[in-house]
């Protein structure tokens, strides 16, 4: 294989980089109207990011990400919104992560290194605060919209920035990439590793999807540019990484959207869906040619039987350990210390053997409560809410089937700041869902009301008319 080299695109240090990067949104505050959805966009882009402030207490980052989103918490109180009264607030997903972060609390003191104990309680209670700023942002269909717009965005630069790696493999743009894993053929965007960037791509990739049939039913040509840009780019970056779990939950929960079109209900998305699943086919057969061996080598040779081998090796050591300390754990990132390699690679033995038996039934209890949000939009009668829903259904099953293979949900920052991006979507579009229905009805009560204000005043005029034609001369 022949390797292409290049130095770092952006020779900076990292303090220079974090000033440059906060004097551009400066600028684009200054210059844009509505300066919180610059704070947003930047928040939401740079949210798989390497560097930052260090925290030697935490020993934790304070990330670009986490600054913006500080600023967007601050900006509403120096610029405050309309109210907007939301009946439905659709925050309850958050009480069982709320449940888990307290349980990662308790289990520091089962730790062997507490100092990585405690990254865990921080960086998940970042991740709901996250939640809590971004949904508070999003209040009209407009702003929904450019929530979508800004994921696209995200996954335009990471599928940008892995297809160059993938092109040239000791690329390097400069500080938000710096540290990488050793396995340099496979693009991996601003992560640390490449199944860091596939489950981003594998659990988001449905979502502009949807984002693009929902466009092109709607005629709308900006959104169509920017979703089917991102599809594609987004594609191509996710065949980079050569993840295969990705691959695998990808394909899976494509196929359940797919039989959610065929049968199911949906009107003019409906039609659009089909087409796009012809389209889909023929792009599908016509890659093949091209990157079918490489895929199937990825499957069949490469390194799987080493690898599985040694997963064998992990999770029987993980099935141990949960054993040892079933109830509290022993720590977020201990369980590398009680492996005689690596950590299990297994996101739910992960969090059973660092968090014990009751954090795994929190976090289990959370996709629960995400599940049945899923479930909800897809039976929208709005169908745009319908149309988003199902895409999340294969973003749903595409994370959940990766992270049997990989546990990059729970041991990466970037990761999981992007998911409760998903989160904070999916609570966004709900929210307004249910305020569009409050108003329809209303506006229904008040056209019932003025029908029967006038069916009353008609027939107050008919008897009126009736008593002064009684009154009058009878005709002969």
């Amino acid at each position: 294989m022949r390797v292409h080299w290049l130095p770092p695109l952006l020779p900076f240090g990292q303090a220079v980089f974090l000033a440059l990067c906060l004097i551009l949104v400066a600028v684009a505050l200054v210059l844009a109207k509505d300066r919180r959805r610059v704070l947003l966009m930047a928040a939401v882009v740079t949210g798989a990011w390497q560097g930052g402030l260090w925290l030697a207490r935490f020993n934790t980052d304070i990330r670009l990400t986490h600054i913006f989103l500080f600023g967007l918490f601050v900006w509403q109180f120096i610029e405050p919104q309309k109210q907007v009264y939301f009946r439905k607030q659709y925050m309850r997903i958050l009480l069982p992560w709320s449940l888990l972060i307290i349980w990662s609390a308790l289990a520091i003191t089962q730790a062997l290194n507490t100092d990585y104990a405690r990254m865990g309680p921080l960086t998940f209670l970042i991740d709901a605060l996250a939640v809590y700023v971004m949904v508070s942002v999003v209040r009209t269909p407009r702003d929904l919209q450019f929530f979508l717009v800004v994921i696209c965005f995200s996954v335009i630069g990471q599928s940008v920035l892995a297809l160059v790696q993938f092109k040239f493999h000791f690329f390097k743009l400069g500080v938000i990439d710096e540290a990488a894993s050793w396995m340099w053929w496979r693009a991996r965007g601003s992560f640390f590793h490449p199944n860091h960037l596939g489950i981003f791509l594998a659990s988001t990739l449905p979502l502009v999807l949807r984002g693009l049939i929902g466009a092109i039913a709607g005629r709308d040509k900006k959104m169509m540019y920017i979703t089917s840009a991102a599809f594609l780019l987004g594609g191509g970056g996710l065949l980079a990484t050569f993840n295969r779990g990705s691959w695998v939950g990808l394909a899976a929960g494509l196929l359940v959207m797919v039989f959610m079109d065929m049968f199911g209900r949906g009107g003019k998305v409906k039609k659009v869906a089909r087409g796009m699943l012809v389209a889909g086919i023929l792009v599908a057969m016509a890659g093949s040619v091209k990157y079918g061996a490489l895929i199937l080598d990825r499957f069949i040779n490469s390194d799987r039987q080493e690898q599985e081998a040694n997963r064998s090796m992990q999770a029987e050591e993980a099935i141990a350990l949960i054993k040892q300390k079933p109830l509290l754990g022993v720590g977020y990132k201990n369980d590398i210390f009680y492996s005689s390699t690596i950590f299990v690679h297994n996101n739910y033995l992960l969090i059973a053997a660092e968090t014990g038996l009751v954090g795994l039934g929190f976090f289990l209890w959370f996709l629960f409560e995400f599940w049945r949000m899923i479930v909800r939009s897809v039976r929208s009668k709005i169908p745009t809410v319908s149309n988003y829903g199902k895409g999340y259904v294969a973003g749903i099953i595409a994370f959940m089937i990766a992270s049997i293979p990989g546990p990059d949900f729970w041991i990466n920052e970037g990761v999981q700041m992007h998911f409760f991006v998903l989160v904070a979507f999916m609570i966004s579009m709900l929210r307004i869902e249910n305020k569009l229905i409050e108003l329809q009805r209303k506006k229904k009560r008040e056209q019932r009301m003025a029908q029967r204000a006038a069916s009353a005043a008609n027939q107050q005029n008919a008897a009126a008319n009736g008593s002064e034609n009684g009154a009058g001369p009878r005709p002969f």
